[in-house]
């Protein structure tokens, strides 16, 4: 668990994956602990299909499900399922509709926003990102620098795994030159992957600033 002592109705979290088809349906008892649970298992499964070059959609939203294998209902389940082709997270026009990306509720995010766990808000924001008042899972955030600027040389090869990783990404997105909207959706990632290659150069300067300022003796 991502936070072992943040609140939760059942040891097992009531958590529940079904697959049909190419989609996926999660589900987990409405609690602090079952959030971060489903946005952490879409975290992963996001960058597991990138590390392949396929991209994802998706909707989170709290309601009523009943979940048992490969028998689901409810409206919670309805919900998810009709707001998960209107997905508008991160748009770049309003006729893109459908980007790639797992939407969360405003439901959601004011349940976690009320929650008075703060290790619960903290591991949420981490994987989690909202704009224009529209939030998504954003494992890109995941894929950052975090290491105290004490060991230079670690912090180099550091950078150095990142880059390798994000350049790994990038080269696995398919090209779709000839379709629009295949293209606008392939941009989304890119644009992602691009900021975190930017914060490595980033990071890579500010060492060298720190070694010209401070050089080792």
């Amino acid at each position: 668990m991502t936070c072992p002592n943040s609140k939760k109705r059942s040891k097992d979290l009531d958590f529940q994956v079904s697959q049909v088809s190419d989609c996926c349906i999660i589900s987990a008892e409405t609690s602090p602990s079952g959030i971060l649970q489903v946005v952490k298992h879409c975290s992963s499964s996001i960058l597991g299909l990138l590390r392949l070059g396929l991209l994802c959609r998706g909707y989170i939203t709290k309601g009523n499900i009943y979940h048992d294998g490969f028998t689901f209902f409810g409206s919670g389940y309805v919900r998810a399922y009709t707001r998960e082709g209107d997905v508008r997270f991160n748009q770049k026009h309003i006729c893109d509709v459908g980007t790639p990306f797992v939407e969360i509720d405003r439901s959601v995010l004011d349940y976690v926003d009320s929650c008075d766990d703060q290790c619960v808000k903290e591991m949420f924001g981490r994987m989690v990102l909202v704009t224009n008042g529209i939030g998504a899972v954003y494992p890109f955030k995941l894929l950052k620098i975090n290491m105290p600027l004490i060991n230079a040389s670690k912090m180099h090869k550091s950078i150095m795994r990142m880059r390798t990783i994000l350049d790994e990404f990038k080269a696995k997105l398919p090209n779709a030159e000839e379709d629009d909207r295949v293209r606008i959706k392939i941009e989304h990632y890119m644009d992602a992957l691009d900021v975190q290659l930017q914060a490595c150069d980033k990071a890579d300067q500010l060492i060298n600033n720190l070694d010209a300022t401070f050089p080792h003796h």
